[in-house]
């Protein structure tokens, strides 16, 4: 229902089935179980997927998905160096012959971007504009603290102005999942930046971009 690969299904299937077969998830609800590893196959293989939106597949309270994901971050020994797979098989050794660690970190805003202007139906050049302004914006911490979700709906609001193919917060808050009135706080906050983060390099990279239309 949310459109994952193959790849992300299966890995998300075994790490179910460790789980019942070394019985990891006493007492947790099935469902809570099955969100986690979605969660954590998603992340294992590079799909982003923001947790609010693996929580939404399921009636559980986030807080038991997040149990169940701890859980079985520590049981698998993700993120850790040296071991750490779902199959229970060693990370794979790289050229120096040192193990490489299993990476499930939180989801940034620039995995974000591309999937919420495909939704909005953004030409490619509009999306590949917005992903260099959100680089940008992570580079200056302007909405630093701020979740990464609204990081890349504000970016994308502050992108599709300067190219003048407005799309509305109400748009982008419906392909983000978070409120436009969140949306338009965070664009308050670029627009305070928007000389540095709108840099002439960066115009001049997308030419059809006007800092001007940024003055409302």
């Amino acid at each position: 229902s949310i459109h994952l690969p193959r790849t992300v299904s299966d890995v998300a299937k075994q790490a179910y089935r460790r789980v019942e077969e070394e019985k990891i998830l006493r007492g947790k609800k099935p469902d809570a179980i099955i969100a986690a590893a979605i969660y954590v196959a998603c992340k294992m293989n590079h799909v982003p997927r923001t947790f609010p939106e693996i929580c939404s597949l399921t009636s559980v309270s986030k807080k038991h998905i997040g149990q169940c994901f701890k859980e079985m971050q520590q049981a698998f020994g993700l993120n850790a160096t040296g071991t750490g797979s779902v199959d229970g098989s060693r990370a794979s050794a790289n050229n120096s012959g040192t193990s490489t660690p299993i990476g499930i970190g939180p989801t940034g805003a620039a995995d974000l971007v591309g999937r919420y202007c495909n939704h909005l139906g953004l030409e490619m050049r509009v999306t590949r504009s917005t992903e260099d302004i959100t680089a940008r914006v992570r580079e200056l911490g302007v909405l630093a603290g701020r979740s990464p979700i609204t990081i890349a709906a504000a970016c994308i609001y502050f992108s599709t102005l300067l190219w003048g193919v407005d799309k509305g917060a109400k748009r982008i808050s419906q392909a983000a999942g978070v409120s436009d009135v969140t949306i338009k706080n965070s664009f308050k906050e670029l627009l305070k930046h928007k000389d540095t983060i709108a840099t002439p390099e960066l115009l001049a990279k997308h030419p059809q971009m006007d800092i001007s239309r940024l003055d409302v």
